[in-house]
C-alpha cells in the first residue's frame, strides 16, 4: 500500500475519532488462530475492524441506570425480599394442604355430578395454593 494512502486512512481515522484493529486469521498444523499481529505461519486472510465512537451522554445514562438498579436491588434484599420473584416466600404446612383437600372433597361430594366449573376451579385453586 502506498504511503500516501496509509497516511490518508490514518488521517480519516483520527478525524472520525474511530480506532481500527487489524485481525489476522492464521493456520498452523490444522489449527486456526485469530490474532492482532501478523502471522508467522500461513496467513489465510486479514481484515480491519473499525470500532464506532462511544457517545459519552449514552454512557452516562447507562451508568445512572446501573446505579439505580443496584440501589433498588439492595433495598429489596434489605427489606427481606428476594431478587427473584419466582422464589417462594414460605412453605405451607402439610396440615393446610390436607385441610384444603378434605374441603374440596366435601364440596365435590355435596355438589355431586352437577357441580359447576366455578366450584371446581375455586377448590382446585385453593388446593394448589395450599399444597405448593
Amino acid at each position: 500500500m502506498p504511503i500516501w494512502m496509509m497516511s490518508s486512512i490514518l488521517a480519516l481515522q483520527l478525524a472520525g475519532g474511530q480506532s481500527a484493529l487489524h485481525v489476522f486469521k492464521c493456520m498452523d498444523a490444522g489449527i486456526t488462530a485469530y490474532q492482532s499481529t501478523p502471522c508467522t505461519s500461513r496467513q489465510v486472510t486479514s481484515w480491519e475492524v473499525v470500532s464506532e465512537r462511544v457517545d459519552p451522554e449514552i454512557e452516562r445514562k447507562l451508568e445512572q441506570l446501573r446505579v439505580e438498579l443496584r440501589s433498588r436491588n439492595s433495598v429489596a434484599v434489605a427489606r427481606g425480599g428476594s431478587r427473584s420473584r419466582l422464589r417462594r416466600q414460605s412453605v405451607p404446612s402439610p396440615s393446610a394442604c390436607e385441610r384444603a383437600r378434605s374441603g374440596r372433597e366435601a364440596a365435590f361430594k355435596k355438589a355431586g355430578h352437577k357441580r359447576s366449573f366455578h366450584l371446581s376451579s375455586r377448590w382446585d385453586n385453593a388446593v394448589h395454593d395450599a399444597c405448593r
